[in-house]
């Protein structure tokens, strides 16, 4: 902030560094090989890219890597920048160059979305265990009800129905 401050950019434009908070969660030396582990990863692998990019996040970062002369100003105050007048230039192509850091991000976001994709099916999935439980335990309660109920007629008519044999009848 205050190299921000002494390039003179206004306050409505400074960036602002993302906080990081620890997880309350470890996955050291583990398997993640369930829904809360997953979620506890990809919570870790957050704070991983967000010290590898200085606490810039994907949308906070130059499009292009910085010429190391550029203004501060117009600059990410990690070397990258958005105007490509004073973005480093690809020797063959005469192309700006990318920001490298950025890929962190990419990288980062598709990888965690999966681990949160696997918390969330953790949950569903016992979710429909549950679900499916509750199911089998009112079909059996149905059943007994069914019977308590109707079990009498349908008693009653097998008896009446059937005819009874006399003996010595041929």
């Amino acid at each position: 902030m205050a190299a921000q401050k002494e390039a003179k950019i206004p306050p409505s434009q400074q960036t602002t560094f993302t906080p990081v908070a620890a997880p309350s969660c470890s996955v050291a030396g583990k398997q993640v090989n369930s829904g809360p582990r997953a979620a506890c990863f990809a919570n870790y692998m957050r704070i991983h890219a967000l010290g590898a990019t200085n606490g810039l996040t994907y949308a906070q970062m130059g499009r292009y890597a910085a010429k190391p002369d550029a203004p501060v100003q117009f600059t990410d105050f990690n070397g990258g920048t958005n105007d490509p007048k004073y973005a480093q230039t690809d020797a063959a192509t005469g192309q700006p160059v990318s920001n490298g850091a950025r890929d962190i991000w990419v990288s980062e976001t598709g990888l965690s979305g999966a681990l949160y994709l696997a918390f969330a099916a953790s949950g569903i999935s016992l979710f429909a265990i549950v679900v499916g439980i509750a199911l089998v335990l009112s079909g059996i309660g149905f059943f007994v009800l069914a019977l308590a109920v109707f079990g009498k007629h349908w008693l009653a008519a097998e008896h009446e129905a059937a005819p009874v044999p006399t003996p010595g009848a041929a």
